[in-house]
């Protein structure tokens, strides 16, 4: 069985030709992988010429014993990776954004060294693009320091504007791919831990079902940092439980949320329907720390109470409060979103709602910085938690 050899010259433009020499067996994909007819100008309006076109020729000149299949599997990975950057439907990462990632990546991780490892660059790549920059703009933006760099005042300025033109052009990219009828982008959403082991996993899954090519990004807060967050451009969706606070940020929906005792699945309590608070305290208790949304509603009920004593085990980690449940007879508390109730089987643990008369609701909102227009992803999936969350919760 023979391969046939093929040459495929990509034009970039007019003055710039690059060719590539493939095997054959592609052929009928590179059919497919033709690129389109137009392109987009800078100015977002259709430019006629050829973004890329692609030419094969095709000659007797390989043989089996000499081509690899791994070769050939590569080969087609290459195509399908063209075909992905040649296709309307794609916004690639735009190149004059590049200085303003190095810049940002130098700030989150405070030195040049730490940059260049996160974007796989080499330090004075990085340092020629820093330097660049403040020459251009007419101000150092970084003090530097033997244990690295921090932002100084003009670079607190720069940061900022930099972190609001990512979030511009990740809404111009959601756009533009919408135009194009497929919708891709990312979600960046700082959520209160109650929201992690379920809740977030379900709609996340369920929407990128949908729309696989939008990606998310999941970062725990507490909802005191939520508006600080926000503000940072660090997240584009806030979902936090702030028990009775009433956030800064600009809110799309609050909803009730009860308070549940969570437990091993063998555990006396879980043989109840509802519980008492007093019923918990007949047992070992473990909670949440001081600060947390769960804590302060238990700690409100417990007022004047004379079965009032204090946790036996404290934890700001509700991953590991879970483990401590499943391990002891100890019993748990958790927002009723974030709990494991019959309806969710857990297959270690179970969670009762904690009846009104003992602790009052708290509420979970959903939240944006005010002023600022989401894109149309973020905005797209902020629409299906809220309907899921207003059928199944009271409205605040």
């Amino acid at each position: 069985m023979a391969f046939n050899f093929c040459e495929a010259t990509f034009v970039f433009d007019k003055k710039e030709r690059k060719s590539w020499p493939l095997i054959a067996p592609v052929q009928d994909h590179l059919d497919r992988v033709r690129a389109p007819r137009q392109s987009f100008k800078h100015d977002g309006r259709p430019s006629p010429r050829k973004f890329c076109e692609i030419r094969t020729h095709d000659y007797p000149f390989l043989y089996a014993e000499n081509a690899s299949k791994l070769c050939c599997r590569l080969l087609l990975f290459f195509l399908q990776g063209v075909a992905k950057i040649y296709t309307p439907a794609y916004i690639p990462r735009m190149k004059h954004l590049t200085t303003f990632r190095v810049i940002d990546a130098i700030a989150r991780t405070g030195s040049i060294r730490g940059a260049a490892d996160k974007l796989a660059l080499t330090p004075s790549a990085v340092q020629r693009r820093l330097q660049s920059y403040e020459a251009e703009i007419g101000f150092d933006i970084f003090d530097r320091n033997p244990q690295g760099v921090d932002l100084n005042s003009a670079g607190e300025l720069v940061i900022m504007h930099i972190r609001e033109t990512f979030s511009e052009t990740g809404k111009l990219t959601s756009r533009l791919a919408d135009l194009a009828g497929m919708r891709r982008g990312e979600v960046r959403i700082g959520c209160s831990q109650a929201l992690v082991p379920y809740f977030l996993p379900h709609h996340i899954s369920q929407y990128q079902t949908t729309y696989p090519n939008v990606t998310f990004e999941v970062v725990v807060i507490e909802h005191r940092t939520a508006q600080s967050a926000l503000a940072n451009h660090a997240i584009d969706l806030a979902i936090v439980f702030g028990g009775a606070e009433v956030p800064e940020f600009k809110t799309l929906l609050g909803v009730h949320q009860r308070l549940a005792a969570v437990m091993g699945l063998n555990h006396p309590l879980a043989n109840f329907e509802q519980l008492r608070l007093r019923q918990c305290y007949e047992h070992p208790v473990a909670l949440p720390g001081v600060g947390f949304g769960s804590r302060a509603m238990v700690d409100a009920a417990l007022q004047e109470k004379s079965y009032s004593r204090p946790p036996d085990v404290e934890s700001n980690s509700f991953e590991y409060l879970k483990a401590h449940v499943i391990a002891t007879s100890a019993v748990t508390f958790q927002i009723e979103c974030g709990a494991p109730l019959p309806s969710i089987k857990d297959t270690n643990l179970t969670a009762r709602l904690i009846d009104q008369r003992d602790v009052a609701p708290g509420t979970l909102w959903i939240g944006q910085l005010a002023g600022r227009s989401l894109s149309v992803t973020a905005s797209r999936f902020a629409e299906q938690i809220g309907r899921d969350l207003s059928e199944r919760y009271e409205h605040v």
